[in-house]
């Protein structure tokens, strides 16, 4: 063999060991390469923003409101606890008061004269001063509603007229002096004292029903001149006039019984009254209380007015003036 040949050769052999080196891998390794399984991408859990949540407001518990009372119920209400409570009509003369003074047990006096007349009599010491037809508008100035008191004017009239407002309103311990209001008291030689009282401070101790306090503040201010009194014989003058008189007789059984009565009269008594009102004259009549001195008519007739009624009035000494 020629060395020409033999170096030919080696050449081509070179040759082909560099090809070799660059060929492409082996298939079977592609080939698993391409089987093996693809992982999934992979998602990344985030925080997605979320609201908070709200809380549904709560309605806090709410008293009930009170039950607004009509004129008529506030008045029935406060009437019958009133009458509930009386002894004796709530009548208590002027020595039972000093007695009670003296004892250290004083109730609070209210004196519903005018200033004219305390100025010129005097007052007990102690009184608080508010003229009746001013009572409403100085309600506090009154004490707590079932704080004993005692009301007195110059002879009685308006002091029982005070008593009926004052148990309109919602007292419940309430009495009216007698035997001649604040002059029986001097007749009695009870201590006086001269001039005027000191202004009455404010308690602001009660607030009665709305509904009541019209109807008082109504009943005083339609009070004709001479509180509501007639006396017998200008009466008698009326009926003669041809006048039409509904007697309201609101004396006992057994004072009608022994005494007698108004012909024609319509008998309830007074601790009766309220619970009887099925049994009341009509509004538009033209009514007169009476019983056996003035006392109980005098409540009677206040107690109608308070319920609205106009033309009602008291028989000015009772069934003896009208006898004599």
């Amino acid at each position: 063999m020629s060395k020409a040949y033999l170096l030919v050769l080696a050449v081509l052999m070179s040759i082909s060991l560099l090809l070799g080196g660059c060929a492409a891998p082996p298939a079977e390794n592609v080939t698993a390469e391409a089987d093996a399984p693809i992982s999934a991408p992979v998602e990344v859990a985030t925080d997605e923003p979320t609201e908070e949540p709200v809380e549904e407001p709560t309605e806090e518990p709410t008293e009930e409101p009170a039950a607004v009372l009509t004129a008529e119920e506030a008045l029935t209400t406060n009437f019958s606890a009133f009458f509930a409570n009386m002894t004796g009509f709530n009548a208590i003369m002027p020595n039972a008061v000093y007695q009670q003074i003296v004892d250290g047990n004083a109730p609070f006096l209210l004196d519903v004269r005018s200033a004219e007349e305390i100025e010129e009599t005097g007052y007990i010491e102690g009184a608080v001063n508010i003229p009746l037809r001013e009572l409403v508008q100085n309600i506090d100035k009154l004490p707590s509603p079932d704080t004993p008191i005692v009301v007195y004017c110059g002879v009685g009239m308006r002091s029982a007229i005070g008593a009926i407002a004052l148990a309109a309103l919602g007292y419940t311990d309430v009495k009216v002096m007698q035997g001649g209001g604040f002059g029986s008291w001097v007749e009695a030689g009870l201590p006086v004292v001269e001039g005027l009282p000191e202004d009455a401070p404010v308690l602001n101790a009660f607030e009665p029903e709305p509904a009541a306090v019209e109807a008082v503040t109504a009943m005083l201010a339609t009070l004709p001149p001479g509180w509501a009194q007639v006396k017998a014989e200008d009466l008698n003058a009326e009926i003669a006039d041809g006048a039409e008189i509904v007697f309201l007789d609101v004396r006992s059984a057994e004072e009608v019984a022994e005494n007698g009565y108004i012909e024609g009269s319509v008998h309830i008594p007074l601790n009766e009254l309220i619970e009887r009102r099925a049994d009341w004259p009509p509004p538009d009549a033209n009514i007169v209380a009476y019983c056996g001195v003035g006392y109980r008519g005098n409540l009677a007739m206040s107690i109608l007015r308070a319920y609205g009624y106009q033309n009602v009035r008291n028989l000015s000494g009772g069934l003896p003036s009208w006898q004599e």
